[in-house]
Order: C-alpha cells, then sequence, then structure tokens
C-alpha cells in the first residue's frame, strides 16, 4: 500500500529541510477498500517552509485519493486495517 501511494506521489525535487520531516496519514476504509471521509494528512519535523509543509501535504492527500481503493487489503482481517496511520519520509522518497 505504501509503494502504491508512494508511485502516485508527484513531488517536487530540490526541496529543502525536508530531513526529519514526517508526513502523516490517517485514513478509514470499508470493507471494500474505500476510503471512508477524508484522509487526515498532518506533518510534523524538519524545517521546510509552510510552502513546501503546504505542498507535501497537498501531494501525499492526492496520490491516496488516487490510490483508493485499497482492494488488495485481506477482507477477512477488515478490523486490522480498516483504520490506521501511515508514516511517510519525503526525505528518502528521492526528493
Amino acid at each position: 500500500m505504501r509503494g502504491l501511494i508512494e508511485g502516485n506521489w508527484l513531488v517536487t525535487p530540490g526541496m529543502e529541510g525536508l530531513s526529519g520531516m514526517v508526513i502523516k496519514v490517517h485514513m478509514k476504509l470499508d470493507k471494500d477498500g474505500n476510503i471512508i471521509g477524508q484522509p487526515e494528512v498532518e506533518s510534523s519535523g524538519g524545517s521546510s517552509s509552510d510552502a513546501t509543509r503546504r505542498a507535501l501535504e497537498g501531494g501525499a492527500y492526492r496520490a491516496v485519493m488516487k490510490s483508493a481503493p485499497f482492494s488488495m487489503l485481506p477482507k477477512d482481517k477488515y478490523e486490522a486495517w480498516n483504520e490506521f496511520d501511515l508514516n511517510f519520509d519525503p526525505s528518502s522518497m528521492g526528493i
């Protein structure tokens, strides 16, 4: 799932201040892997500007929406994945 989202995340090369930054995506899914409501995206750490932070958060949101539905998740383990957080380290994504 992480690889799918990262593959849909369009990023701008050369962004600065990403070391130590974490982009957290919180979402709820139905049994078919569709997102319920809107995913919550927030960032922490790093020393990037507010504009860079907003750009990364927006990119993460769009990547999640483009990647859904997550139909590859096992339906028999729905209770384990119906609500979760994914953390991304933008400095390790080739940005």
